[in-house]
C-alpha cells in the first residue's frame, strides 16, 4: 500500500495493470491523504485462491479499512 498526503482519508483503487502512483494522485494528495492499496492477487495470483467471489474482495477490504482506522472514505 501507498500512502501520502494528510488530511480526510481517500482510498484509490488501481486499474487493471496493477498498483503504482499516478501522478494525478499528487493533487489529492496535497490535501487530503491518499491510501493506495494493492488488490489482492494483484502482486501475488495465489491471493486469488483464497477469494470466492465479489463479496470475498469486499470483505478483504473491510477488514483492510477496519486496520487502518478508516471509518470514513471519500
Amino acid at each position: 500500500m501507498i500512502i501520502k498526503g494528510e488530511g480526510a482519508p481517500v482510498v484509490y483503487l488501481h486499474g487493471p495493470f496493477g498498483q503504482e502512483w499516478d501522478g494525478f494522485l499528487d493533487d489529492p494528495a496535497a490535501h487530503r491523504r491518499v491510501y493506495a492499496p494493492v488488490h489482492a492477487g494483484a502482486e501475488e495470483t495465489e491471493d486469488l485462491e483464497q477469494l470466492d467471489g465479489l463479496s470475498d474482495l469486499i470483505l478483504y477490504y473491510d477488514d483492510l479499512f477496519d486496520r487502518l482506522g478508516l471509518e470514513r472514505l471519500i
